[in-house]
């Protein structure tokens, strides 16, 4: 469903989804989404890279409010200052995702999207 890794060079972590989501429900995602935040409490990067070119999973008003309750809070309380998306190539899953980060309560660090990992770094690396 999601991959991740820690680069204690770049203090990044890199989430990467994968095309599973296509099927998954809504408790999978939300276990997901659960590791995911689990991960970078672990590794406390301050910047974070979330591929989601294979993400296929639609998300709906009832997700944003679930995601905006127990994920984004925990973020904030972090150390992040940079959170990269490298979107999916599908306009319709792109848009998806853009409309739930202007959702969702993500004041606190400095978000950008990308069509390419190494774009991505570049604006982490700045």
């Amino acid at each position: 469903m999601i991959t991740f890794n820690y680069s204690a060079e770049k203090n990044t972590l890199y989430c990467v989804w994968l095309e599973t989501t296509l099927i998954a429900e809504w408790n999978e995602m939300q276990v997901a989404m659960s590791e995911y935040i689990n991960a970078h409490d672990e590794h406390k990067a301050k910047n974070i890279i979330v591929d989601e070119r294979l993400l296929k999973y639609i998300w709906i008003d009832e997700n944003y409010e679930w995601i905006d309750t127990h994920i984004m809070p925990r973020l904030a309380a972090t150390n992040l200052e940079k959170l990269a998306i490298v979107q999916s190539k599908s306009i319709v899953y792109a848009l998806a995702v853009e409309m739930m980060m202007e959702n969702l309560n993500a004041n606190s660090f400095n978000t950008q999207y990308f069509s390419n990992v190494e774009e991505a770094e570049e604006w982490i690396a700045e």
